[in-house]
């Protein structure tokens, strides 16, 4: 045989095309998807964009099923094409759903292989439905809205890396868990990120960090933002005046001695808005690493209440520590553990009147 005809009829084996091809004029792609429900009992609530003319508006298709598969074939059928969820880009849980047991609910979507597991997730308190048809004004279609609500509270370090591939691997681990923002509907009807929902384990404590509180817990987590901006008030010459500073950086120690955790934050900052930081800087700081010691360690203390280690102390004791590790369940161990934080601010620039 020719070598000619044998090379092009070798080549040709290798033009069948791929095997998980999707084309997107089959489906009916989802950027913004809710569940609530339980207990076999799982209701989906799906968003969608659809052609109005020359516009594209969004349209929302239900479904309920025993599990979160089952309602999305469901809701197939008031659809005009299949849903998928390979581009979807937000995922809201209802905060009843999460209490029990969260991740058999998320394992079909976590494990699907065409899935994007950098899905934004986030709780929401009360009817989910209310989030998919709130009664403010938005500005703009509902999927925008969320993406780019929890887009910036990552940025701002309002919350710890909250996408889907962090959700099911933190609710099968055991040393860390898992934190989700968590929305709630405002007085102008419009979805506000409010701060952090603490689990233990696989299961939503109902305990919610408010958004300083989540700032500082994200910051222990070691998982700082782009931006971290805090505000205080600040006495200077027996009077109050408002701080707002950036933190630049931050530097941790954590020393486990005797069955005592002491975790050192070292924290540099530049000064944004302090009309008389000039008389005594070194004053201002002092307050401020006060304050934020004091702060610190009410938020670890709420989390140890909760029985949540969502900073991952767990991991270094497991590592390091094992006749602490081996008391028992993590959480119930760190609930118990005499913890303290020790912070120190320092600014890094005072700005062009230095």
């Amino acid at each position: 045989m020719d070598k000619r005809l044998l090379v092009l009829i070798l080549s040709s084996l290798l033009l069948s095309g791929c095997w998980d091809e999707l084309l997107f004029k089959d489906v009916t792609i989802v950027p913004l998807a809710g569940m609530e429900g339980g207990d076999d009992d799982v209701h989906m609530t799906f968003a969608f964009p659809v052609f109005d003319g020359n516009q594209i508006k969004f349209s929302t298709s239900k479904g309920k099923g025993n599990s979160m598969k089952e309602a999305q074939m469901n809701a197939n059928y008031s659809t005009k094409e299949a849903l998928n969820l390979s581009k979807m880009e937000v995922l809201l849980v209802s905060e009843e759903m999460a209490r029990d047991n969260l991740y058999q609910y998320l394992d079909n979507v976590y494990r699907a292989p065409r899935n994007r597991l950098q899905s934004y997730m986030a709780l929401v308190e009360g009817d989910i439905q209310t989030y998919f048809n709130p009664s403010g004004d938005l500005q703009g279609e509902v999927s925008n809205y969320y993406t780019e609500l929890l887009l910036t509270g990552k940025i701002y370090t309002y919350f710890p890396p909250a996408n889907l591939q962090r959700a099911g691997t933190l609710l099968l681990e055991n040393t860390q868990d898992l934190a989700l923002p968590y929305l709630r509907i405002d007085e102008e009807g419009l979805p506000q990120l409010v701060g952090v929902g603490l689990f233990s384990g696989k299961d939503f404590t109902g305990y919610v960090l408010e958004r300083r509180e989540a700032m500082l817990a994200t910051l222990l987590s070691g998982e700082k933002g782009k931006f971290t901006r805090f505000s205080y008030k600040l006495e200077n010459d027996e009077k109050e005046n408002e701080l707002t500073f950036d933190v630049l950086k931050v530097k941790d120690n954590w020393d486990i001695l005797n069955d005592r955790i002491i975790i050192r934050m070292k924290l540099k900052a530049t000064m944004e808005a302090f009309p008389d930081y000039h008389h005594n800087t070194q004053a201002v700081e002092k307050q401020l690493s006060e304050k934020l010691t004091k702060d610190f360690n009410d938020v670890v203390g709420k989390m140890q209440e909760a029985k949540s280690d969502m900073i991952g102390l767990g991991r270094k004791v497991q590592a390091f520590h094992p006749e602490i590790w081996n008391r028992g369940r993590w959480q119930d161990t760190f609930s118990e553990l005499p913890i303290t934080v020790e912070a120190e601010l320092t600014f890094r620039d005072l700005g062009i009147l230095e």
